[in-house]
């Protein structure tokens, strides 16, 4: 539903001890109409801040991810009133590289594009040669993988 009229939505991200995270990507996408979205997003600087310009609906789904924290995900959220900041609060997790490497029945690497599903956020390698997909800082989180094989004819 959208809104009488485009506004900033303003608020900080930190984590369980109340220290700024710094880089978090806010992510908020509304339906338009049936068939349509709108994704808006804003960063968060050294102090947690972040701003996201342009928002002209009531209700998002809300997404924040940053490096070393688990991602927040919430569907149809209700946006704060304008005025009053969007406080988000991330857990920390410990991080490491996924290294993905697609083979066929044989044992030989095959050419691929290799994408990862922490939640609700997909992160994507390019297809390679040796179809190795590698996702660094990965949350030790559950997480799906998918790998599709390039069309080579």
């Amino acid at each position: 539903m959208a809104s009488a009229g485009r506004r900033t939505v303003t608020g900080s991200v930190r984590d369980r001890h109340g220290a700024p995270v710094l880089g978090a990507e806010v992510a908020l996408r509304a339906a338009i109409d049936g068939t349509s979205w709108m994704a808006l997003s804003g960063t968060s600087d050294r102090f947690g801040a972040f701003a996201i310009d342009d928002v002209d609906f009531e209700r998002a789904d809300l997404e924040a991810t940053a490096t070393g924290h688990a991602p927040l995900f919430f569907e149809n959220q209700a946006l704060p009133e304008p005025g009053r900041p969007l406080e988000i609060v991330l857990d920390a997790v410990p991080a490491k590289t996924l290294t993905v490497l697609v083979l066929d029945p044989a044992g030989r690497t095959v050419p691929a594009t290799v994408s990862h599903r922490l939640r609700s956020a997909w992160r994507w390698a390019e297809e390679t040669a040796d179809g190795a997909g590698v996702f660094p800082d990965v949350p030790a989180l559950e997480s799906t993988v998918e790998a599709r094989a390039g069309d080579r004819s």
